[in-house]
C-alpha cells in the first residue's frame, strides 16, 4: 500500500512474510491509505528479533515484536510508529492532539489523555471539521510550511470499536491549543518556552514506546531529534491554552484566537532552517521532566539539560537514567555509591529507589534546568546533598504538622471555605495523564503540581496547605473515575488473555 505525506515522501509499505501481513492490512485499513505504486521509499515490515532502526533515507525495515492471535494492533502500533520516527528525520514530529479543519486550515487540540479532546472533537460544530480524535503527524515541505495530518485512534483497535482517519488528508497547520478542564471558556497564548515543554510532554505521551526496542544511543538520537524538531515548529506556529468546559461552546474561543492572527500573512511559516540538537544545547542532551519526585528544586516542566559523564559521580548529583526495574527514563538524585551500581533517589520520595542503576544505564548528569525564562544550575556533590536535606527536613515538617494539626486542616478544609472565597482562574484543576490502562491523575494549580492520586494507596496526596482551596467533591469524583477505568482495562486485558487461550 501507499502513504504520501505532505512534505512530498511517498512511503511503499508492504508484508515481507505471512506472520506480518495482517498488521500492514490493518494499518491499510487505520489510515484509510490505497494500493501501491512504484518509486516510493520502502518500508518492508517483518516478524523477528529486535533491530529495526536504520539511517535515514534508507529502505527500512520495521521488526515486529511475534505475537499471539489477537495481539496484531500492537503491531500496527508498532508499524507506525516506525514510519512516525521516519518523518522525524525530516524535520516532523508526532503529536498527541485531536485534529481539526476550518477553511482550509488545521488547529491542533492537543492534550492528555481524559482531557477532554476527544469529546470537544465530536462536538464541533461546522464549518470545523473533525479530521482525528487522538493523534496528528506534523510534517514540513520544501518551502518550511507545516501541514497535519489524521493519525489512528489506536485505542479503539483494542477495544473493536474504530478510530479509522484518512491520514493522506493534509491541511497546512495554523495553530496549536493546550485544553484545559475549567468552568468556563477562555483563551490565552503561550510563550515559546512553555509551548516546546509541553509539546514536548505530548509528544512523549504518544510516542513513549517509539524507543522500547531501541539502545540507549539510538533512543537518544530519536529523542534529541524530538527535541529538535519540536524547538523549530513551537518557533514557527503559534500556540494557546484553550480552557474548556464540558458545554461550553469553546470553539467560538478558537475562531476568536484565529481571527487575532489575521493581521499576519494566512499563517505559512517562513522557510525554517534545518535545526539540530548540537545548534541548541551542544553536546547536551536536553529533556522535559514530568512527575513530582524531584520537587521542590524541580518541578515537572522544567526543560533539563544532561551533559554526558565525564567524571566519576558522586553523592549529591542529579542523573538521567533508565531505570532497571521497569526501563522508564527517571531523573533521580545519587545518594549512594555501591559494587552492584549507584543508589538513587528522588528529592521528594521517602525511601531510596529499589535496584542500583548500572553504570551502562545512565545517559548523562543534569547540571541546569530552564524554567519559564529562567536558567538555572543544578549543582551535585555536597550542594546536591544539602538540596536534598532541604527536601528531606520539609517532609519532617509537613509529617509533624499533619501529626499536631490534621483534624484541624482537614475540618476546615471539608467547610470548602477557601475554595470558595478563591478567584474561579486561580481554582485547582485535575488533569489526566497517560492511556486509561496506566491513568495518572494529578492536581494543577496554575501551573504547578500541587497533588497527585495515589493508585496503590486509594487516595489523594496534596502539598500543604493546598486542600484548603480544593473542591472535595471533585477529588472524590476523578478518584472514582480512576478507579472504573482501572477496572476496565484489567477486564479489557482478561479479555483479550482469553481470546489468545482460546486460539491456542
Amino acid at each position: 500500500m501507499r502513504l504520501t505525506l505532505a512534505d512530498g515522501t511517498r512511503l511503499r509499505i508492504v508484508a515481507g512474510d505471512d506472520l506480518s501481513r495482517p498488521a500492514v492490512d490493518l494499518l491499510g485499513r487505520a489510515m484509510q491509505l490505497g494500493p501501491a505504486e512504484g518509486g516510493e521509499r520502502l518500508i518492508v515490515a517483518a516478524v523477528g528479533a529486535p533491530g529495526d532502526h536504520h539511517p535515514p533515507g534508507s529502505p527500512q525495515v520495521c521488526i515486529l515484536k511475534p505475537s499471539d492471535h489477537g495481539e496484531v494492533t500492537g503491531q500496527a502500533v508498532e508499524l507506525s510508529l516506525a514510519i512516525a520516527r521516519d518523518a522525524q528525520y525530516r524535520g516532523g514530529i508526532l503529536v498527541h492532539g485531536a485534529l481539526a479543519e476550518r477553511d482550509g486550515f488545521g488547529v491542533i487540540m492537543a492534550a492528555p489523555g481524559c482531557t477532554g479532546k476527544s469529546t470537544a472533537s465530536r462536538r464541533l460544530p461546522l464549518p470545523w471539521k473533525s479530521l482525528s480524535d487522538d493523534a496528528a503527524l506534523v510534517v514540513q515541505d520544501g518551502t518550511g510550511r507545516y501541514f497535519a495530518q489524521p493519525w489512528p485512534t489506536w485505542s479503539l483497535f483494542w477495544e473493536g470499536s474504530g478510530g479509522s482517519w484518512p491520514t493522506e488528508r493534509a491541511v497546512p497547520l495554523r495553530a496549536i491549543f493546550f485544553l484545559a478542564q475549567a468552568t468556563e471558556e477562555k483563551v490565552e497564548p503561550v510563550n515559546r518556552t512553555a509551548v516546546e515543554a509541553m509539546l514536548m510532554q505530548s509528544v512523549e505521551q504518544v510516542s513513549r514506546s517509539m524507543t522500547h526496542r531501541l539502545s540507549l544511543a539510538e533512543a537518544r538520537m530519536v529523542h534529541s531529534q524530538q527535541l529538535a524538531n519540536v524547538s523549530v515548529l513551537a518557533n514557527a506556529v503559534p500556540a494557546f491554552i484553550l480552557q474548556l468546559s464540558l458545554t461550553g461552546k469553546f470553539w467560538v474561543e478558537m475562531d476568536r484566537a484565529l481571527r487575532a492572527l489575521d493581521g499576519q500573512e494566512p499563517l505559512l511559516p517562513s522557510p525554517a532552517p534545518s535545526v539540530s540538537i548540537d545548534s541548541l544545547f551542544g553536546d547536551l542532551l536536553p529533556i522535559v521532566l514530568t512527575g513530582s519526585s524531584m520537587n521542590p528544586f524541580l518541578l515537572s516542566g522544567d526543560l533539563l539539560e544532561v551533559a554526558p559523564v565525564s567524571r566519576d559521580l558522586i553523592r549529591g548529583d542529579v542523573i538521567y537514567f533508565r531505570s532497571p526495574v521497569d526501563g522508564r527514563m527517571v531523573v533521580h538524585r545519587v545518594v549512594g555509591l555501591t559494587a552492584t551500581g549507584i543508589q538513587t533517589r528522588g528529592d521528594n520520595n521517602p525511601t531510596d529507589d529499589p535496584a542500583p542503576v548500572p553504570m551502562e544505564a545512565i545517559l548523562g548528569r543534569v547540571i541546569a534546568a530552564h524554567r519559564g525564562q529562567r536558567r538555572f544550575a543544578v549543582p551535585g556533590g555536597r550542594a546536591g546533598m544539602a538540596r536534598a536535606g532541604m527536601a528531606k527536613a520539609g517532609r519532617h515538617i509537613r509529617s509533624a504538622l499533619a501529626r499536631h494539626l490534621g483534624r484541624a486542616y482537614r475540618g476546615l478544609a471539608e467547610t470548602g471555605l477557601w475554595y470558595r472565597l478563591l478567584p474561579e482562574r486561580l481554582r485547582p484543576r485535575i488533569v489526566a495523564f497517560g492511556p486509561s490502562a496506566r491513568q495518572q491523575y494529578k492536581l494543577i494549580s496554575g501551573r504547578k503540581e500541587i497533588g497527585h492520586y495515589d493508585e496503590r494507596g486509594g487516595r489523594w496526596r496534596i502539598q500543604l496547605p493546598c486542600r484548603l482551596i480544593v473542591d472535595e467533591s471533585q477529588l472524590e469524583r476523578a478518584a472514582a473515575q480512576a478507579d472504573e477505568a482501572r477496572a476496565q482495562a484489567r477486564a479489557q486485558a482478561e479479555k483479550r488473555l482469553r481470546m489468545r487461550v482460546s486460539c491456542v
